[in-house]
């Protein structure tokens, strides 16, 4: 049977404060070689996985148009991490006037 420290590996540390033990876990370190390896295996891995997906995207955005009228996208201003505002561009969920009538509809 490996000891505890033998199966936490070396991210992990294991510290006493004030006579309780902790685990802790830290970062992982990249290198910046592997580093740049993986934000190009991300963005490949999203490109394909995006390109894939476009078939099923365009038969919902169809489906949207055919059952009601409106557009096809809901778009709204949200605030991000450190009070960044973004864009957010979605499929169209619900009737196109609903930010209007959210009494009503409730």
């Amino acid at each position: 049977m490996p000891s505890m420290f033998e199966t936490i590996g070396p991210s992990a540390t294991v510290d006493n404060i004030g006579g309780i033990t902790v685990l802790g876990v830290n970062q992982p370190v990249l290198s910046r070689t592997s580093r740049l390896m993986k934000r190009s295996m991300d963005l490949a891995g999203a490109a394909v996985l995006s390109l894939l997906s476009l078939p099923l995207l365009a038969l919902a955005a169809i489906a949207i148009k055919l059952d009601s009228r409106g557009p096809v996208f809901f778009v709204q201003d949200r605030i991000g991490q450190d009070g960044r505002r973004l864009r957010i561009i979605k499929f169209r969920t619900m009737v196109a006037d609903a930010e209007q009538r959210k009494d009503e509809l409730r």
